[in-house]
């Protein structure tokens, strides 16, 4: 039996598809080279759902904002296609500002090719060979123990800086100058480091693909296959009350879960074992005989806010598959959190480059709000208002909001708490008092990074 406490399977892979077709992605969104656990699951469980490269071609990822040279918030008229920021900041970061007007943009990739190659070194160096996943404990945790930004300073790798803001920050997982060093290493893997600079000097350009129907169709056809097949049952908009686990071996009994379904009747189960997917941040509380080890770690767990909202609004001459405002999610001199839109996409230029433009014009992007801290009360309404206020800086007018999702997103640790060894002391435990952890809380917040461990859990538990 699988409680989820939403409408639909999927969790965080959430697809709004439109009465045009279109689907628009909610939460989960990209694959890459590494995604090869995810292709195999669609190939097995959702063949027509076809792959597909995102808005390739120069100036479909277009950045704005104030971090451009003479850039200004609200000027789409000095935006600069995605590779060309690359570069500049490559050259901000390699050459004096007397020489930048004398440089060939292309050259600048070298440095960033040096420094890849100089990252994927010290990365093997601190983390040694494995397969991408939860990485090995690092033997010296003083080579992580800085934020990443301080780590790419120290090692000389400021001409990745331009690359890494769109693959690690806008991803939503943390500020640069915020987030643990070792969480830059996790997602960046020395393979996906290298082929990304084989794909570039081959000049691919796709690299970075969406699906046709989404990612949540994949996970409906899956639980509709294990429904037909072995009974699997799904009870949507389940709210867990309580969890109590007891001991684990011979004659020590069940487990013992209480939760409310969508009438509001409470109903209990009594599973021989329970696996936990939830956000255990805010979850450990539902669970009677949470262990001292568990309560530490789980408590010391982190997060951020992350917001998409799915909007409509006229035809503007800047339409572009993904525009980009880097500066935007940098908080204020006073420390103050933005909120501000950040990023949005065109899911119907992002599915397919030709597809014709609607009916008037009227266009449905995806926006992306993010604060780095977990979510608050309120948090909904001010970003909302925030939206509004950006959206009319870029001209955009008559906006209808048809839909928001607000995340608790990105679980993780501090230097301090990573220290401790709470990631890989989940894993030692998992097995014990009859339950298992899977999810974002503990490994990393992709859908690669949760197929990758309950994989590993696979094989750890040698089930």
């Amino acid at each position: 039996t699988i409680l989820e406490a939403g409408p639909d399977v999927g969790g965080k892979s959430y697809t709004l598809t439109d009465d045009r077709g279109v689907p628009h992605e909610m939460g989960t969104c990209y694959l890459h080279f590494e995604y090869n656990s995810l292709r195999g699951l669609l190939a097995e469980y959702d063949p027509s759902n076809k792959e597909v490269p995102v808005g390739k071609g120069y100036g479909n990822r277009r950045v704005f904002g104030t971090d451009l040279r003479q850039g200004d918030d609200g000027n789409f008229t000095h935006g600069i296609d995605f590779g060309e920021y690359v570069l500049s900041r490559s050259e901000e970061a390699t050459v004096s500002p007397g020489c930048w007007a004398l440089c060939w943009d292309p050259v600048q990739a070298l440095p960033i090719f040096i420094a890849m190659t100089k990252y994927m070194d010290l990365h093997r160096k601190i983390l040694g060979e494995y397969e991408y996943g939860l990485m090995p404990r690092p033997r010296n945790f003083a080579d992580v123990d800085m934020t990443a930004m301080d780590f790419l300073k120290k090692h000389d790798l400021e001409a990745m800086i331009g690359f890494l803001r769109y693959t690690q920050q806008v991803q939503g997982y943390g500020i640069l100058e915020h987030i643990p060093a070792l969480y830059l290493l996790w997602w960046h893997h020395y393979d996906l480091i290298k082929t990304t600079i084989e794909q570039t000097v081959r000049r691919e350009q796709d690299n970075i693909t969406m699906v046709t129907k989404g990612y949540q169709s994949l996970w409906r056809s899956m639980a509709k296959k294990h429904q037909a097949k072995d009974g699997l049952k799904v009870v949507t908009n389940a709210a867990v009350a309580s969890v109590t686990r007891g001991e684990s071996g011979p004659g020590k009994g069940k487990c013992t879960v209480v939760y409310r379904d969508a009438s509001g009747e409470e109903k209990t189960l009594k599973p021989d074992k329970v696996i936990f997917a939830a956000n255990m941040r805010t979850f450990k509380s539902s669970i009677t005989d949470l262990t001292p080890q568990e309560a530490e770690i789980f408590n010391d767990l982190t997060s951020v806010t992350l917001t998409t909202t799915l909007y409509e609004a006229s035809k503007v001459d800047h339409e572009h598959t993904v525009e980009l405002w880097f500066s935007r999610m940098q908080p204020g001199p006073d420390g103050q959190e933005s909120g501000r839109l950040y990023a949005h996409r065109n899911s119907r230029l992002a599915i397919d480059q030709k597809s014709k433009p609607p009916p008037g014009g009227r266009e449905r992007r995806v926006a992306y709000q993010f604060y780095n801290r977990p979510p608050q009360s309120g948090d909904a309404e001010t970003l909302q208002a925030q939206l509004l206020k950006d959206l009319a800086i870029s001209g955009e007018k008559d906006v209808t909001i048809m839909h928001q999702a607000l995340w608790d997103y990105f679980p993780h640790f501090s230097n301090e708490n990573l220290k401790k060894g709470h990631l890989w002391n989940v894993l030692a435990m998992q097995g014990q008092r009859n339950c298992a952890f899977v999810g974002s809380s503990v490994c990393f917040e992709s859908v690669l990074d949760v197929v990758a461990y309950n994989n590993l859990l696979l094989k750890y538990l040698k089930l």
